[in-house]
């Protein structure tokens, strides 16, 4: 699948970590689509990656049509989005900007890029960018759903027996 995105050499030069597919439920009989999580040995693979796929999306395979996501923690995405206002106002004055890992917005700026980590960087950002002060009231309170605690034993039945350690998987990790 990757010489469909990338030049075979390059392909071949990406080391996966793995490459897993999430079981379907035991109660569902039918063929319905189901998730892969690749992770890369390397990040500027993934980066290269992610780029590859970024408008192309759904894309053939074979007889199959793909669509990818980054695999980001529901924090991560309410964070996004409460920078809503702030990157709206960027795309309608076209300043282009990135998401950054693992949780910022990168704009890249002549001297040097300018990188939003926290809400407390906001009016610098805005001030430095020359943007309107009023159109941008980005919340510095976190959403409900990331003052919520993780159940990793809500997650564990999900996840291969061969990524969570277990002794008695086949791979003997």
């Amino acid at each position: 699948m990757l010489t469909a995105l990338f030049p075979a050499k390059q392909a071949k030069a990406m080391p996966l970590d793995g490459w897993y597919r999430i079981p379907k439920p035991a109660a569902s009989t039918q063929s319905t689509s189901r998730d892969n999580i690749i992770r890369f040995q390397q990040s500027q693979d993934r980066l290269a990656f992610m780029a590859a796929i970024r408008n192309r999306s759904p894309l053939q395979f074979e007889e199959h049509s793909l669509t990818y996501f980054p695999d980001l923690s529901r924090a991560t995405l309410d964070w996004r989005r409460s920078l809503r206002p702030l990157t709206k106002e960027l795309i309608a004055r076209k300043i282009p900007y990135r998401w950054g890992a693992p949780r910022s917005l990168i704009i890249p700026q002549e001297h040097g890029d300018l990188k939003l980590t926290n809400a407390a960087e906001i009016p610098c950002i805005v001030q430095t960018l020359g943007l309107p002060e009023q159109k941008i009231a980005v919340s510095s309170q976190p959403s409900p759903s990331t003052t919520t605690h993780w159940d990793p034993e809500k997650v564990r039945p999900l996840v291969p027996a061969a990524l969570r350690g277990n002794p008695s998987s086949p791979s003997g990790s």
